[in-house]
């Protein structure tokens, strides 16, 4: 199950932050789908790794598939 999101101005704000603190392995448009999910309050659902941990590290509500 999926839900498309639309992308505003507060996802790219929130990206921008999340990326300019260096503390995660995030590429843009990774932050912008965690942003995403961050702001309509959704649990990321993927199956790569590293972008789990830094879903992780931000304290976003995620679950790792294999």
């Amino acid at each position: 199950m999926y839900r498309l999101l639309p992308i505003e101005a507060r996802e790219y704000a929130i990206a921008g932050e999340w990326l300019a603190t260096f503390r995660t392995a995030l590429r843009t448009l990774d932050a912008l789908h965690l942003a995403a999910a961050f702001s309509s309050g959704l649990a990321l659902i993927t199956a790569d790794k590293v972008f789990a941990e830094s879903a992780g590290q931000l304290g976003i509500k995620h679950e790792l598939i294999n």
